[in-house]
């Protein structure tokens, strides 16, 4: 889906963003591309498309913390024929060198393409409203709770497609139920059962064979004692998935998708709409429902947003440090348990 402003577009999905790039190629390319999402699987997807279309200029990759973009974008050698830059941490660009870098985006030198990739640039910013403008912007909003399940299905019928392999749906399904909703992850393991079946389809039965199960009872047990601020408790559990050999960001994924869903029960109850709880999560009736409820109120509205934050600044964490991981999800459950 696309969305134009101006003589420029707007993407909110990778495919469109792809079929946008085939189809401006070569003589309508733009001088900048924003690529925006809360999940760095997205956007590395859209820069291996934009890389692609691109495999003829010198690639130059710098992180937004780092001063000398403009100075950059401002050189080409006699020997170069196209610079492609790619900024990562786009939102980190210094507001005296994004003045500078918005004078380039309104008027761009030939032959050099700026890619700005992010997390976090805010999309009433100066910056992000410049690129929107004059350029193409890749803006994947994160996906609702309710739909991250069926979405991660949807997503791994495409990838089997595009590894031009067949896989069941009740496998898909029962590889999601299994791995979660994290894409990366998902490949990974996609991957992996496209190897072994070789010719076949891949059935419910291959998933069960390669694919590591997270023990998600656990993981509800954990969140459960989160979200009645039982520290003991929820230590016990995590080092009991530590021993299983779960991997740190699969169960701090799985502990934020528990945050979203309770988070969102809270709100609703809040509103006095509770009656569209088992609407969105179908699972949750009868006594789930009541447990979900308690679990809500008990750790409150508040609570539950800063948790949200301290687990993606883990997920950061867990990304760019060399501290022990298990180390960090131990303080990590600590926080949650006194946030």
């Amino acid at each position: 889906m696309l969305s134009k402003k101006g003589s420029r577009v707007k993407y909110d999905s990778n495919k469109a963003f792809h079929k946008h790039l085939l189809n401006a190629a070569p003589l309508h390319f733009s001088s900048v591309y924003l690529l925006l999402s809360q999940e760095d699987f997205v956007f590395k997807e859209g820069l291996k498309h934009l890389v692609s279309v691109f495999d003829q200029a010198d690639l130059v990759t710098l992180q937004g913390s780092v001063p000398g973009l403009f100075i950059e974008l401002s050189s080409m050698t006699l020997f170069q024929k196209r610079k492609l830059i790619v900024v990562d941490e786009a939102e980190s660009i210094s507001k005296k060198e994004q003045e500078r870098v918005i004078e380039w985006i309104k008027k761009p030198q030939r032959d050099c393409i700026l890619a700005l990739v992010s997390a976090g640039l805010r999309r009433n910013s100066v910056l992000y409203k410049a690129v929107e403008k004059y350029g193409v912007v890749l803006d994947v909003p994160e996906a609702k709770p309710w739909q991250k399940e069926k979405e991660a299905v949807a997503f791994v019928l495409e990838q089997a497609h595009l590894l031009k392999k067949k896989i069941e749906e009740r496998a898909a399904l029962l590889l999601v139920e299994f791995i979660g909703s994290d894409k990366r992850a998902l490949c990974n393991e996609l991957e992996k059962l496209a190897l072994y079946v070789d010719q076949r389809v891949i059935e419910s039965a291959d998933v069960i064979v390669l694919c590591q199960l997270v023990p998600k009872e656990n993981v509800f047990k954990l969140a459960e004692a989160l979200f009645f601020r039982d520290g003991k408790r929820a230590v016990s559990l995590l080092l009991s998935l530590q021993k299983e050999g779960i991997q740190p960001m699969n169960i701090l994924r799985l502990i934020r998708q528990q945050f979203e869903v309770d988070l969102q029960v809270a709100l609703l109850c809040k509103q006095s709409r509770e009656e569209e709880i088992s609407t969105l999560y179908p699972y949750i009736k009868g006594f789930i429902l009541q447990q979900h409820k308690k679990q809500a109120e008990n750790y409150g509205i508040a609570s539950f947003k800063k948790g949200l934050v301290a687990i993606d600044e883990m997920e950061i964490c867990l990304k760019n440090i060399t501290v022990e991981p298990n180390i960090l999800m131990a303080a990590l459950i600590g926080k949650l348990c006194i946030i």
